[in-house]
């Protein structure tokens, strides 16, 4: 039995690798496709000064002017988007970053559809930004879900989109020093007066939101 474990293991790793370097040289193919784009728009020594997360929104704007060829008005405003898209999840990173659907159900003991309910009730956070689910992290304690934070997305209106729940989340709270709303609900022992604020703050953001 284990020789045969082996022998088929064998073949699945090759394949693994062939698929592998596969994938690599068609994003190889589409970097090199763009280069030309990215020239254009800058010298490339400028390019190669970029942090990882820069170049990485260079390609991505590059390969749609190069695609797609709108006007340098819409150009901006998609640039706009990419910077927004990338900030987004360098913040959720600095959160403590996100786990995939699996792990939360491991973590909650339950299964991937009971994890899914909890996302329809709101009483989970998850944001979608390709085929799958993932968890900002800081919802999260020992103990699973963290009970303050699911009691103030609750309140939090079912039709707002996931990146406006967070952003209330990570809004400050000028009465606690400008902490922001999830350091203070993670707060042991934490003040009901500073609870209330949080509550009818949230209530209030449901309303403007609608």
């Amino acid at each position: 039995m284990k020789t045969q474990t082996v022998q088929h293991a064998a073949p699945v790793a090759k394949e693994r690798a062939t698929l592998s370097h596969i994938l690599s040289k068609r994003v190889e193919g589409l970097i090199g496709s763009v280069l030309p784009e990215i020239k254009q728009g800058a010298p490339i020594h400028t390019a190669l000064e970029l942090t990882d997360n820069d170049l990485m929104k260079l390609i991505v704007a590059s390969f749609i002017s190069k695609n797609s060829r709108v006007s340098p008005r819409e150009m901006n405003k998609i640039k706009r988007r990419i910077e927004g898209t990338f900030s987004f999840y360098d913040l959720l990173k600095s959160l403590g970053g996100t786990i995939r659907v699996n792990e939360v159900a491991s973590l909650l003991n339950v299964t991937r559809q009971t994890v899914h309910n909890y996302i329809k009730r709101n009483e989970l956070l998850a944001v979608k930004p390709g085929n799958e689910f993932l968890f900002p992290i800081f919802q999260f304690d020992n103990d699973g879900i963290s009970n303050e934070i699911q009691k103030i997305l609750k309140l939090l209106p079912d039709d707002i989109s996931p990146v406006t729940k967070i952003s209330f989340f990570t809004s400050t709270v000028v009465e606690k020093e400008n902490k922001s709303i999830i350091d203070i609900l993670k707060t042991k022992n934490i003040n009901s007066n500073t609870l209330s604020v949080i509550r009818n703050r949230a209530r209030v953001f449901g309303r403007q939101m609608g």
